[in-house]
């Protein structure tokens, strides 16, 4: 996922359980914080995402739509989707077809896909029957649909499927790498570098195609601050861009690095590290997702909340399964 837009204060969603529910079934409502973790918007929505350029999609009453900073509806709730904006856009389903509408709810491409993604540089990747193209922010169709699969654009490319092969296409929908890997590709480029399979194992390409990292890896992701996550033997460790095992392999889960940590567990607990690998939030805790403007969500047994990269708590509640739907967070 891209890192979304934020306000110049961001504000982040916190999650407070209603009544005397068990553990795992507690009903709760969501409000926001900000980083001092102080309450701006009180916990009155059923649902919400974090704010992404400026908005935060909430839901009420099983529909969906959009609040300012200060908590009031730019878009009432009136969506049946929600979703986090991108570059002025968010898509929206009308029916059984998919469009996107701008900051104030107005119809920015008619909605007239089976499928729609969000904005990346410029370009969406959109759905008509089976096949997938490219959307502009006006709705010009940039690159018609032909392709089987298509993945977002990251460094002005974007891996793309045709004849069960994957390439990498500019943004005419040109090839810059011609379409020759089987399997599951979706990586994007960062730093130069995208991550592709050969022959069962995980290695990286540069924009020529050509590999720099050999396809060593039973799984491989993306770069992020300059790493990336590998994995060997059922452990996650992180190499650098030259290929050097940075961080050896000794996690069974890893988040990408944020802000200079990483979230891991190599066992039960989840902690965080930095680049060399070191604990700087000691494993301690039941899950932490990635850290963005100077916070994570983090859980123990009985609570959850948001710490600092100096393991203290901002904010913190009743344990709700909160974070299960809050993939944007993890």
């Amino acid at each position: 996922m891209s890192a979304a837009s934020e306000p110049l204060n961001p504000l982040f969603p916190i999650f407070v359980r209603q009544g005397r529910s068990t553990r795992d079934t507690a009903p709760y409502k969501v409000g926001f914080i900000d980083a001092r973790g102080v309450t701006v918007i009180e916990a009155n929505f059923d649902r919400a995402l974090p704010f992404s350029d400026g908005l935060a999609a909430v839901s009420l009453q099983g529909k969906w739509g959009y609040i300012d900073a200060s908590g009031a509806f730019a878009i009432p709730p009136s969506l049946d989707h929600g979703s986090q904006f991108e570059q002025g856009r968010v898509e929206v389903c009308v029916g059984r077809k998919w469009g996107y509408v701008d900051r104030r709810g107005n119809v920015a491409v008619p909605a007239k896909f089976d499928k729609a993604f969000p904005f990346r540089e410029g370009l969406a990747e959109v759905v008509i029957g089976q096949l997938y193209g490219f959307v502009g922010l006006d709705g010009d169709d940039i690159i018609l649909p032909r392709f089987q699969e298509a993945r977002c654009f990251s460094e002005l490319a974007a891996a793309a499927k045709l004849n069960d092969k994957w390439g990498y296409i500019d943004q005419k929908g040109e090839w810059i790498i011609e379409p020759r890997f089987s399997g599951l590709v979706g990586g994007e480029f960062k730093g130069g570098l995208a991550r592709v399979p050969v022959s069962s194992k995980w290695g990286f390409i540069d924009r020529r195609g050509e590999l720099m990292i050999p396809p060593r890896y039973d799984m491989a992701y993306d770069f992020s601050e300059g790493l990336a996550q590998v994995e060997m033997d059922g452990m996650i460790g992180f190499v650098d861009r030259g290929g050097c095992m940075r961080i050896a392999p000794s996690f069974r889960v890893a988040t990408e690095f944020c802000e200079g940590l990483a979230s891991v567990a190599a066992r039960e607990n989840y902690g965080a590290i930095d680049r060399d690998g070191h604990f700087v939030i000691p494993p301690q805790y039941s899950w932490i997702g990635r850290f963005r403007n100077g916070l994570a969500l983090a859980e123990t047994d009985e609570e959850i909340g948001y710490i600092n990269q100096s393991n203290e708590f901002v904010w913190r509640g009743p344990y709700v399964p909160a974070r299960h739907h809050m993939d944007v967070l993890l």
